[in-house]
């Protein structure tokens, strides 16, 4: 397969560049490596701050309450309830909404109206405070103005069109 190829090309391709522009592959390989390190050291207390809120969510019954605020107004846009919470928790995180999902599925179905909206809002929905701690704590922003509101509108947006575009099909 051609799988079995990429990295060793990679490796060599690097290495042959290193040797074009007469830096020591090594040096730049452990230069990375220290740069790495600083960006996992930087990013981390995002990370374990997004999980404690995703924990927090799980364990008490304010995922509930949000749902419960969420669901009528969302309703009027044509998103059912049984799908709100995955749209609050994929924008917390991948994997629970992938949780939230398997858990839709296991309830309604895979070819039930609500199962294939749940695909599609899975499949292209963002998990947009994850993401926004790891970028922006990696590039240093601390002004996110706008970013995470059109970020959320945006997920929204996907969950009216995935409902919609069940409906049609």
């Amino acid at each position: 397969m051609i799988s079995d190829y990429v990295i060793p090309v990679i490796i060599i391709s690097l290495v042959i560049f290193c040797m074009i522009e007469r830096k020591s592959a090594y040096s730049c390989f452990t230069t990375g490596v220290k740069r790495s390190i600083d960006l996992v050291i930087t990013t981390l207390p995002y990370i374990v701050t997004v999980f404690i809120m995703i924990e927090i969510l799980n364990k008490t019954l304010i995922l509930d309450c949000i749902v419960d605020i969420l669901s009528p107004a969302l309703n009027v846009l044509g998103i059912p309830a049984a799908l709100v919470p995955l749209i609050v928790i994929k924008m917390l995180s991948g994997s629970g909404g992938i949780a939230c999902y398997e858990s839709i599925i296991n309830t309604f179905g895979v070819d039930s109206e609500i199962g294939r909206a749940a695909a599609i809002i899975a499949a292209s929905s963002e998990a947009v405070f994850f993401c926004a701690s790891l970028y922006f704590a990696g590039t240093k922003v601390t002004k996110f103005r706008y970013a995470i509101p059109v970020c959320i509108i945006c997920n929204i947006l996907c969950a009216v069109l995935a409902c919609a575009i069940v409906k049609i099909l």
